[in-house]
């Protein structure tokens, strides 16, 4: 296995991961919406400060991260004064506003990408990101590891700009499928509420198909956790 190739990866990763979340925090407070936390990175949390009433943290394993904001008070606010009921939630956004500040992280990775790279290409590797992550789940011990050592060998062989392209254009891809916890699956969820009036029936729902998206997305996990394992013993020619 090609080390600085898998170093760049990561390099890449964790570009692409701190372009996402840091959007989608931007486009929220652009929106009126109270951050409270970003967690860049997932792992042991090596450095935490906060920054206006923000909590920041930075952790060791340089994929994954999220921002916290604001939602709907809970049942509880409502004995408090309608004056003191916080306004600047996510919940209390426009519903295709929300739906924006979800789909600004891989539309990020999109501009980001396309800054890099001709738009064509970036429209094609992110098409071909659908198949791939399809057939390496379902195929781990054929499929999945040809395609983890491809796309290595294609980002050692590659400039940073065309590697880091390609990366943002994969992960932009991943992002926008419509499962629950994918940030194409969430915008979907929110326009699909849009004319719904009952909060709570609404938030019962939203559990559900979370639920249903975790069993999805589980599958795909365990599926590319084979490849990945298969690739890695070739590699160290068991």
């Amino acid at each position: 296995m090609d080390v600085i190739a898998f170093l760049q990866f990561c390099a890449y990763a964790a570009l692409c991961t701190a372009c996402f979340t840091g959007s989608q925090a931007l486009f929220a407070i652009i929106c009126g919406v109270r951050l409270e936390e970003i967690q860049l990175f997932y792992g042991r949390r090596l450095v935490t400060v906060v920054v206006h009433q923000v909590k920041v943290s930075v952790g060791w394993i340089p994929t994954g991260s999220f921002a916290k904001f604001r939602t709907r008070a809970s049942s509880a606010d409502e004995l408090m004064p309608r004056s003191s009921i916080p306004t600047d939630t996510f919940d209390d956004v426009h519903p295709i506003a929300r739906a924006f500040i979800i789909l600004s992280g891989p539309i990020s990775l999109l501009v980001l990408a396309c800054t890099l790279s001709p738009p064509r290409n970036v429209a094609a590797e992110a098409v071909e990101t659908f198949g791939q992550f399809w057939e390496g789940a379902r195929h781990p011990f054929v499929v999945g590891p040809e395609l983890i050592g491809r796309a290595l060998k294609f980002i050692g062989d590659s400039t940073v700009a065309i590697g880091l392209s390609t990366v943002a254009a994969k992960f932009a891809a991943i992002n926008s499928i419509p499962i629950p916890l994918f940030a194409g699956g969430q915008a979907l969820f929110t326009l699909i509420q849009w004319k719904r009036t009952d909060y709570e029936k609404y938030v019962k729902q939203q559990v559900g198909v979370s639920l249903i998206g975790v069993v999805v997305l589980s599958a795909f996990l365990v599926g590319w956790a084979l490849a990945i394992g298969t690739f890695v013993i070739r590699q160290l020619g068991f």
